[in-house]
């Protein structure tokens, strides 16, 4: 007669079968309940990125709660160009927020008729609304530009000093500043026109103040400098 032995260990791990299938339908029930599938997402900070974008980007909308991954998630809001910090919370039972902190517009960069804001690091935020008070640069070549778009930053910087240095060295006022490739950056004041290029700024500004000098006194008062090469100016 044969024993029946055998078969106890079979019948003794039954039941943790039976968990293990309970385990991983309660798992698959988890993954794919309503209740806790991403139908809605909290966004806070925007203000010139479109939401649509960062919807876009999270790709959470009608996911488990359970599949996202905050990092991942966090990472790739960061990956919008306006965004300069982001922060992602996952809550149950459907719960995402985001919190973003975008990129402050330091400049107004005109181009082809249409005035955008632009970072201090030079990311083209959105369309400029309203005229504000910040530096405006009037771009001459009048390319087309899109949001996100990213513009030579050494132009910006040349922007920065030159609104810090004229009102010091000079009697420039409310300059208005142009850019082209063929003459770098420009200002315009007072019905002058003055090109600096893009190099070798503190020396083009204190020749400038000379220039102006020494114009004055002979009751000269031309409409065009140009200081790209500052050994020999020209001047109309």
């Amino acid at each position: 007669m044969r024993s029946r032995r055998p078969l106890q260990p079979v019948i003794e791990r039954l039941p943790y079968a039976g968990l293990l299938v309970a385990g991983l339908l309660l798992l698959a029930w988890l993954l794919m309940a309503e209740p806790f599938r991403v139908r809605q997402v909290t966004i806070t900070g925007l203000r010139y990125l479109p939401r649509g974008q960062v919807d876009l980007a999270l790709g959470a909308q009608g996911q488990s709660v359970f599949l996202l991954n905050r990092q991942q998630l966090r990472r790739a809001v960061q990956r919008l160009s306006p965004v300069a910090e982001a922060g992602v919370q996952i809550g149950l039972p459907a719960r995402l927020t985001v919190t973003i902190s975008e990129r402050p517009p330091a400049y107004r960069w005109q181009s082809g008729g249409t005035a955008y804001l632009v970072s201090a690091d030079g990311v083209v935020l959105a369309p400029a609304r309203e005229p504000g008070d910040l530096p405006l640069v009037v771009d001459r070549d009048g390319r087309p530009l899109a949001v996100g778009e990213h513009l030579d930053p050494q132009v910006l910087r040349a922007v920065d000093f030159l609104t810090r240095a004229l009102p010091q060295y000079t009697a420039l006022s409310s300059p208005q500043y142009e850019y082209s490739r063929a003459e770098g950056l420009a200002v315009s004041s007072d019905g002058r026109r003055i090109v600096f290029g893009l190099d070798d700024l503190l020396t083009k500004v204190l020749t400038l103040r000379v220039l102006d000098e020494s114009l004055r006194a002979r009751g000269l008062r031309p409409t065009l400098i140009d200081l790209r090469f500052a050994d020999h100016p020209y001047i109309r």
